[in-house]
């Protein structure tokens, strides 16, 4: 009989619902989009998505301009995922991360970590506790609170909000002043004007990847921990 192939290899292209196992988290819903021409030996950047509050893993692949990311990665041939967050914080994202490694040929030096809202906090939170696994951060319509922004000196840092977001634009503008104070060397920030809490991320995107790629790639981290 011959051996089982897995479903998830470099040769399947597309989008797809899975749950990823996580260890002791058990397994975490995701929705992922693999490009064509993946090849074993040929690493790529992967793009991590986490959604805001009250919606899922499908919320980057189907609002936020009709999927606007998926395109934006599609055009580069790079891999994303979008996981669920769960009730009481973020996905186990470096977990994942492992996880995904072991079926698809990742660069993870180019690592890249987008949050909308809630997400974007919980982006922040996850780069201050694993800045070496990261290659840059994009906090969307949100201004995730920063234990050291030194931390940034490091990590490139974008964040954006539109002119007309009431949840966001005045801690935006206020986190803005103390970063721009630091002179940090990949710090980039974008008030899109007339914008509310949610099109700021369909506006906003191509300007992250913009940001994205200007970027060299950063050392390649070791895998995470059990604990992580």
């Amino acid at each position: 009989m011959a051996a089982h192939k897995p479903f998830f290899t470099c040769e399947r292209h597309g989008q797809y619902w899975l749950s990823i196992p996580t260890g002791a988290e058990g397994a975490t819903p995701c929705r992922l989009f693999v490009p064509k021409g993946l090849h074993p030996e040929r690493p790529v950047p992967l793009v991590i998505a986490l959604h805001g509050a009250g919606v899922d893993e499908n919320m980057f692949f189907d609002s936020y301009g009709a999927g606007q990311i998926v395109r934006e990665c599609h055009s580069r041939g790079w891999l994303l995922l979008a996981p669920r967050a769960g009730l009481l914080g973020p996905a186990p994202v470096p977990a994942l991360i492992d996880a995904l490694a072991k079926r698809y040929p990742l660069d993870r030096r180019r690592i890249f970590l987008v949050g909308h809202s809630l997400g974007a906090a919980q982006a922040a939170a996850l780069a201050q506790r694993h800045p070496e696994s990261f290659a840059a951060v994009a906090a969307l319509g949100g201004a995730p609170p920063l234990s050291d922004p030194q931390l940034l000196r490091r990590l490139p840092f974008f964040l954006a909000a539109g002119s007309q977001d009431d949840l966001a634009i005045a801690a935006a503008r206020s986190l803005h002043k103390k970063l721009a104070a630091e002179k940090l060397p990949h710090y980039r920030f974008r008030e899109y004007p007339r914008l509310e809490h949610l099109t700021i991320v369909r506006e906003a995107l191509p300007d992250v990847f913009a940001f994205f790629d200007s970027l060299p790639p950063v050392k390649a981290p070791p895998p995470s921990s059990p604990r992580d």
